[in-house]
């Protein structure tokens, strides 16, 4: 019965490793893109700099909703 159980565990285990590596694969392809591709520092830049700050009903805040 350990016999079985141990196997079984081995099974479960190595399955467990390969999901890893597709999830590894697929969050690098989605780092690779953002950091090549992506547009968050300029909308950073822009919110920061053009709207600047802003609290809840000022005119800042109205801006960076229509932003």
């Amino acid at each position: 019965m350990k016999k079985i159980f141990s196997v079984f565990g081995a099974i479960i285990f190595s399955l467990n490793i390969f999901s890893q590596a597709n999830d590894s694969i697929a969050f690098r392809k989605i780092f690779d893109e953002v950091m090549l591709n992506g547009q968050a520092y300029d909308w950073l830049h822009d919110l920061c700099k053009d709207v600047g700050h802003r609290l809840s009903g000022s005119p800042q805040a109205d801006m960076a909703v229509r932003w």
